[in-house]
């Protein structure tokens, strides 16, 4: 469950570097960004190789660097980028899914790139930007997506790209439907704007060096100050970190069947069983119920300190007012 969900993310940092770089078919200069992320993917690489636990990740991020060096030399025609994008999601998703269209997000309006316009279908994009902050949506998404997946259970998910610093936020929809149940979708929505909250690069630096001081995650090195570490460091044990980090690496049914008598031992300590499956995972849903006062499915003394957390920070209040403002018009 959990190795599925990481590869469908890496997919989405597969999925913009199709769209970011035109391929012309002849050589042109490298930019700097471009150096830029090749470098910092590059460091990333040299301290996942080190943990046999993140050695798919790093292949993933290998590949990448790949990728932006075929580009930067122009190895491919103009005519690819497409057919190869929509073979790259046959090949993650199963032959049944089906990408249907990228946007580029400029000025927080969207910019068709490739793909099938359904303006019935973007929904989705009006109530993320209701139920987001406009000021980190504005800086840190760069990119949104529609799949229609009709095999998994599969809602939504975001995705850093190392090539801007920016996420894509991916919608399936065939499992997400505005209409039919609004506040479900309303909580997917305010869950995905979590892990971008939480994982920026203004909260999570790229790693250099293979140093990091706090606890290394896939997005980079969380700052001391961010609201993750904070988060990190108030409800996760060292211990418990490390369990999580063991159990993803476990076949899905064994992983599924693992996590879920974790989570059963530790009652009153997570809002939802989702949220007991990762440390990314529990931020991003205990936020859901700071910011929608959702009721509980079960109540404990950890629980709440979890959702009260977010109080401490008085521009996670100000957001919540914002945004439940804007969901309310």
């Amino acid at each position: 469950m959990i190795l599925e969900k990481m590869r469908k993310r890496f997919l989405g940092l597969l999925l913009v570097g199709f769209f970011v770089f035109p391929h012309q078919g002849k050589s042109q200069e490298v930019s700097q960004s471009t150096i830029d992320s090749i470098l910092s993917l590059m460091s990333q690489i040299v301290v996942l190789a080190q943990n046999p636990q993140h050695h798919d990740v790093a292949q993933v991020m290998l590949q990448q660097v790949v990728e932006l060096l075929a580009t930067a030399q122009g190895g491919t025609d103009s005519g690819s980028s497409e057919n190869d994008a929509s073979d790259l999601i046959s090949e993650n998703f199963g032959v049944e899914d089906k990408f249907l269209v990228l946007y580029e997000v400029q000025n927080d309006e969207l910019v068709f790139r490739s793909g099938e316009v359904d303006q019935a279908d973007l929904a989705a994009w009006d109530l993320f930007q209701k139920a987001s902050d406009n000021d980190v949506r504005e800086d840190f998404v760069s990119f949104f997506a529609l799949i229609e997946d009709n095999e998994s259970d599969l809602v939504a998910f975001v995705s850093e790209s190392p090539l801007t610093e920016k996420w894509i936020l991916v919608v399936n929809i065939e499992e997400f439907d505005v209409e039919a149940d609004w506040n479900d979708a309303v909580n997917t929505l305010v869950h995905e704007f979590a892990h971008i909250l939480s994982f920026n690069d203004d909260q999570v630096p790229d790693v250099f060096y293979g140093i990091c001081p706090t606890w290394y995650v896939a997005e980079g090195c969380p700052s001391p100050r961010s609201y993750y570490q904070k988060f990190l460091d108030a409800f996760w044990t060292i211990e418990d970190r490390l369990l999580i980090e063991d159990y993803v690496t476990l076949e899905e049914e064994e992983q599924f069947e693992v996590l879920y008598d974790w989570y059963l031992e530790r009652p009153g300590q997570f809002v939802t069983e989702y949220a007991a499956t990762s440390p990314g995972e529990d931020f991003a849903e205990s936020f859901t119920f700071f910011i929608l006062e959702k009721e509980l499915e079960e109540d404990g003394e950890l629980i709440q300190q979890k959702i009260s957390f977010f109080e401490q920070f008085p521009e996670l209040q100000v957001m919540k007012v914002t945004i439940n403002n804007q969901l309310a018009e």
